[in-house]
């Protein structure tokens, strides 16, 4: 695979900010695949970058079906294309900004005999990821440990124990993880003197009921946008270009969970209008305690070959070995009057794959034949539906 440098020369710079946004956009499609397994009635935090970034590690060293399903699911053409507009992404997501901090980190832990060369430049070189080699076989819980403690680190302490107790073991091959940090100042900061406790009412399973919540309060130009299903509403960070977007439905969530899509968002933005808005907004933190376990829904979301002792990975491991095992995956969210503050990671696990001669067990009602099979010619069909009965 020969995937050459991003050149930024003046010629092609007024096209690098059209890659990021493409690439952004390909993110927001995974986005709403993902919220319309993940929703349910309670508070809901996950970074959608973050299991992108992830599973873009897993799909570059993915090659024939394994790769088409990865096509499909990250909506990209090329491993070529793919690395580059990565690269192109993360460039300008970790642009140092006044009062606003980014950390992504992304990091490979291989137990393999031999790492594909070319796989291991793609990840260095594109998605600044670390290279370190690890013994699954002897030390996976210590491993497993280790890894915990990096996102931790990255992560500023908000992320714990992304990798459950039992998630690697000695048939683990490699852990490809992603982790993202994030702190940002309100371009104008909501005043602590205006929050008041107000009415929150709530749906789902308690339809009818309210509850007293801190409510912030802002009278202030805002970019906004109205129809008759939803209001949005923009609250820009300082540095303008990373906002908080709020979808605000009209009737219930539940009947706006139905319609919503990766077009909600960008039709508000394109005809969004800054006007003048009194906000009000509640605080709120959401940490669950829970690692949110990604493989069925991956599996509904098209990856399928790849958890399969048939997943060709064989950009990464030349052996042809290893499939897929687990993703796992762990946010958090705070949002006061100074701002917000966000952490999330990914963890893409890899095992060594285990060829089993199948199993055909007779065990409940099956159909017969006798058969001359040359000709085709059936001499006798019929099914057992009891063995134990004669007539």
């Amino acid at each position: 695979m020969d995937i050459k440098p991003i050149i930024l020369s003046s010629q092609n710079k007024q096209n690098l900010l059209q890659v990021q946004k493409s690439q952004g956009q390909q993110i927001y499609k995974l986005t709403f695949g993902l919220y319309q397994k993940l929703a349910k009635s309670q508070n809901l935090v996950f970074s959608p970058a973050s299991i992108y970034l992830a599973l873009t590690m897993v799909a570059l060293g993915s090659k024939d079906k394994t790769l088409e399903e990865f096509k499909n699911l990250l909506n990209f053409n090329d491993v070529n294309q793919l690395a580059k507009s990565t690269s192109s992404l993360l460039k300008i997501l970790e642009k140092d900004q006044k009062g606003i901090k980014t950390q992504i980190a992304n990091k490979v832990y291989s137990g393999l005999p031999e790492l594909g060369n070319e796989y291991q430049q793609i990840v260095s070189q594109y998605l600044g990821s670390a290279i370190e080699k690890v013994n699954f076989v002897q030390y996976f819980e210590q491993v497993r440990n280790e890894i915990n403690e990096w996102v931790q680190l990255v992560t500023q302490q908000k992320i714990k124990d992304l990798l459950p107790p039992g998630s690697l073991n000695q048939s683990t091959a490699m852990v490809l993880v992603n982790a993202i940090y994030f702190k940002g100042e309100w371009q104008k900061q909501f005043d602590k003197k205006k929050t008041q406790k107000l009415d929150f009412f709530l749906e789902y399973a308690n339809a009818g009921s309210k509850i007293k919540a801190d409510i912030m309060v802002a009278e202030d130009y805002f970019d906004y946008y109205e129809d008759g299903n939803f209001q949005y509403v923009q609250i820009p960070y300082k540095g303008g270009e990373y906002s908080m977007e709020i979808l605000l439905p009209r009737t219930s969530i539940q009947q706006f969970e139905e319609m919503v899509s990766d077009q909600t968002f960008l039709k508000a933005r394109v005809n969004k209008l800054n006007k003048k808005l009194k906000l009000y907004l509640p605080k709120f933190k959401i940490q669950p305690e829970s690692v949110i376990d990604l493989q069925q829904i991956l599996k509904e979301l098209g990856i399928i070959n790849a958890f399969s002792n048939n997943a060709d990975f064989s950009f990464m491991d030349p052996s042809k070995k290893i499939n897929l095992s687990n993703v796992y995956h762990k946010s958090m969210i705070e949002v006061n009057e100074e701002g917000a503050e966000a952490a999330a990671a990914t963890a893409a696990v890899m095992q060594l794959s285990i060829k089993k001669d199948p199993q055909v067990l007779c065990n409940k009602p099956f159909i017969y034949s006798i058969t001359h099979i040359p000709s085709q010619t059936i001499l006798f069909l019929g099914k057992v539906t009891d063995p134990t009965k004669i007539s």
